[in-house]
């Protein structure tokens, strides 16, 4: 069953079989996001990063402490928090609206959402993006 998996992982994400082995997830994700791109006429750029000295440096972990706990302990999950509000508020380069006078003079306030951050989204109903 391990080749009939990964069989159809390749063919469902777009990448060679040999990828599933030695490259992440990332790669299985872009290629899924460059496929959709082609399917409604986007280009999408590749930017090659060359010199990798200054590498991100990931979340720190905090060890558990071992030994009973009588009241409950709260874990975080953050792992599906950026997608699940991409999706919902529909956050993609392909419906950001350029600037605040684009988004006044071009759609109506129910057609878009703005964002804490003072970016302008189309909403699902006028435009559905790729990555959500």
């Amino acid at each position: 069953m391990c080749l009939f998996n990964l069989t159809e992982m390749a063919r469902v994400t777009g990448v060679p079989l040999n990828f599933l082995f030695s490259r992440g997830q990332q790669i299985k994700v872009a290629s899924q996001l460059y496929r959709k791109a082609k399917t409604l006429d986007y280009v999408v750029p590749v930017k090659r990063i060359e010199n990798l000295e200054n590498k991100f440096e990931g979340a720190i972990v905090i060890d558990p402490e071992r030994g009973y706990y009588k009241d409950p302990i709260a874990t975080l999950d953050f792992a599906s928090l950026y997608p699940s509000i991409m999706m919902a508020h529909n956050l993609c380069y392909t419906t950001l609206i350029p600037n605040k006078y684009t988004a006044e003079k071009n759609y109506k306030p129910e057609d878009y959402t703005l964002t804490p951050h003072g970016d302008y989204f189309m909403k699902t109903t006028k435009k559905k993006g790729i990555l959500p």
